[in-house]
């Protein structure tokens, strides 16, 4: 935590705040982790005003940590003007959230069709996966997001295993 606030410090960069507050929030510093999302918001206001595009890592930010329904509009936009394989993946993971499941796995096979390794990636297409109550597919994409890095996400790692241990038992 210590290496993202001194980041911080010295570039602000959104995704530093973001991740800052996601290991906050994972340790239960929920005033902190409000604190560095609140910055965020500020950012992104302030990129918005000067013309700046909504991205994966806002439409990520909106799927986990606010509204769904906004998520998925910021979401289709961001596929709409890049489609990169980032913004497939964040409109998947906005669909899922808003439980527009059978919707989101499309966009997910398109984010990793190129054989992307990429863990978060594997746990959105996983988690849509289990949603959609395909406990095989589910299975696999999580093993793999944990076995390409098992720290991935300070607050999905943990859903990752606990979904692993969920779906064993249901097995």
């Amino acid at each position: 935590m210590d290496d993202f606030e001194q980041a911080i410090a010295h570039v602000p960069q959104p995704a530093y705040v973001i991740a800052l507050g996601g290991l906050q929030q994972a340790r239960g510093h929920l005033g902190k982790a409000r604190r560095q999302y609140a910055l965020y918001r500020a950012q992104e206001r302030l990129l918005q005003q000067a013309g700046v595009r909504d991205d994966a890592e806002a439409v990520l930010f909106e799927a986990d940590h606010s509204d769904a329904d906004r998520a998925v509009g910021l979401g289709r936009q961001a596929v709409r003007s890049r489609p990169f394989l980032a913004s497939h993946d964040a409109y998947a993971w906005a669909l899922h959230r808003a439980g527009r499941d059978r919707e989101a796995l499309s966009h997910a096979e398109q984010a990793l069709r190129l054989g992307t390794r990429s863990a978060l990636y594997l746990y959105h297409r996983g988690m849509i996966h289990h949603a959609l109550g395909d406990r095989v597919a589910a299975r696999t994409d999580l093993r793999a997001a944990l076995r390409t890095d098992p720290h991935f996400h300070p607050l999905h790692t943990p859903a990752a295993r606990r979904t692993l241990t969920r779906i064993g038992a249901e097995a």
